[in-house]
């Protein structure tokens, strides 16, 4: 962290790489490789109070790779298949207590989400929903998957919300997605 003139650390840090940050609920959230944080067994997420890290319920089964806040819920998506002991399809939601799944989740990892007006959007490397088409782009409007248009044509590896609307970057050549 960033004391305004120098670093120092979080903690004794993680173990392996983290790969994104966020706040929820006035503690930093952290999502990566790792399997351990300060010491403290902590499945590939982990929270920071301030004074110590610790587990963020049973965590994930593989590489988290996301975090965004939306509707008073963190969300994280990833390359794990369960978060805890929940099936949870490349996507997940965390209430504050318990792990959720998001329907059908996606069919493969999810780089990239950000919260935009009325809905969380997530980039990656999927095509599908359940048997819905979304071209590596889904918006989730808080009980189901949606395509962002035609979606795009290859994988989103960045996202992020400018003046309401929804950026993206990555490895595709075409379209807007709205």
């Amino acid at each position: 962290r960033w004391n305004g003139s120098t670093w120092q650390p979080v903690g004794f840090g993680t173990n392996n790489v983290v790969r994104a940050l966020e706040v929820y609920d006035g503690e930093l959230i952290a999502a990566g490789d790792f399997t351990a944080a300060s010491g403290v067994p902590a499945a590939r997420i982990a929270r920071w109070n301030g004074s110590s890290w610790q587990s963020l319920g049973d965590g994930l089964n593989a590489r988290g790779r996301a975090l965004a806040v939306f509707d008073g819920q963190l969300f994280v998506g990833g390359d794990f298949t369960s978060a805890g002991t929940t099936g949870a399809n490349y996507v997940a939601r965390w209430d504050g207590e318990s792990w959720w799944s998001m329907q059908a989740g996606l069919n493969n990892h999810v780089y990239a989400l950000t919260a935009a007006p009325g809905r969380l959007v997530a980039g990656g490397r999927f095509n599908y929903s359940s048997n819905m088409l979304v071209n590596y782009a889904a918006a989730w409007d808080g009980s189901v998957w949606q395509p962002l248009g035609s979606g795009l044509d290859y994988h989103v590896w960045a996202l992020g919300t400018y003046k309401d609307q929804v950026v993206a970057g990555g490895t595709f050549y075409c379209c807007l997605l709205y």
